[in-house]
This record gives structure tokens, sequence and C-alpha cells, in this order.
């Protein structure tokens, strides 16, 4: 337990806490002890995010949830490798419910439920951990969850049997649908 003025500010969010006591509770965790007329500000996780359709060719579209930093890439691969149709193509942001549901945003809007999957798992290929996260709309979740996993199958340990390489965190979240622009009136 120690006395600190701690100010952190970086490209996702800004946290400041001044002169408080923290106790730490893990290798990346602190606990807020007590706080001497301190501020403590946070904003919510938020990931830009393009809700698009995928198909292919004679099929009925599929709503995926694709980070914008990743999206074009994305897009090449689903268009060349797999012959796909990605269409009606919008921007806004996925939060984390917990923090949203903590201080919703003055002006709200509609929201999908979507979970965020993240998979770390031992990829024998390259001998290495890997990470993997993806988006999906919580009411198909059951659905896909299994088709999504045979994607990472488990491998044999020397018994032959099966053992768990990895390891599933799911998080909950919204899709912000976005703003409908008004013009303005006259």
């Amino acid at each position: 337990m120690s006395g600190v003025t701690l100010q952190f500010q970086n490209r996702s969010g800004y946290t400041r806490l001044t002169l408080c006591q923290l106790e730490v509770v893990g290798l990346d965790r602190v606990r807020l002890l007590e706080s001497y007329g301190a501020v403590w500000e946070t904003r919510m996780t938020r990931v830009k995010m393009v809700r698009c359709k995928l198909r292919a060719p004679g099929e009925a579209p599929a709503p995926r949830f694709i980070p914008l930093r990743e999206f074009k890439l994305w897009k090449y691969y689903m268009t060349h490798a797999h012959d796909k149709i990605v269409e009606s193509e919008e921007i806004s942001i996925w939060v984390e419910a917990d923090t949203y549901e903590e201080e919703p945003p003055t002006d709200s809007r509609p929201l999908e439920a979507v979970l965020r999957v993240n998979l770390q798992y031992w990829d024998r290929g390259i001998n290495t951990a890997t990470h993997i996260q993806r988006y999906f709309l919580l009411e198909d979740y059951d659905t896909i969850r299994d088709v999504f996993l045979s994607h990472f199958p488990d491998h044999p340990g020397a018994d032959g049997r099966a053992f768990a390489t990895k390891r599933l965190t799911e998080t909950r979240g919204y899709y912000l649908l976005p703003r409908v622009h008004q013009p303005l009136e006259a």
C-alpha cells in the first residue's frame, strides 16, 4: 500500500488519480483504497468498428463486426481468397457493457449487443502462443461458438489424449448504431 500521485494519458482513454492509497492486487491491477479529494476519471473502452454484411454469391448475408484498423485487410482477404461479397458497410464504435452501463453517454443511441471474444491458444504450426480477437452478435453466438472454436483444434498429448491448448474470454458489449444526421432547419 502506498500513497501516490498518478497521471496517465494514452490514445484510447484518459485516467487520472491524485493523492490516493493504492494496493497492488496483481501484476497489472491495483485497487483504490482511499482517496484524499482525488479525481478519478476514466473513459469507456471503445473500439472503432465496421459493421457490414458478408455473403457468398447466391447466399443470404450475415452480419460481421470488424475493427476499423483491420477492415481493409480483412475485406481484401474475404473478397480475394474466399470469393465473398462484403456490403452494407457502416462505421461506429463498440463499447464494453460494464463501462457503458456505469457511464452511459448523454446522447444515447440505439445499441446492438455484440460479444468480444478473445482466444489465446498454442499454435503448433508456428510453435508459439497466439491471440485471436473476434466480435459476434450476442444472439448468434451460441450457434457460432463451436464453429469458431473448431478452427483452433486441441492437439493430442504424448499419451494420445487431447489436451486443452486454448483460453477463451468473452466480454459483453454494444455496437452503437451510427448517428442519423438530421439537416439543420433554417
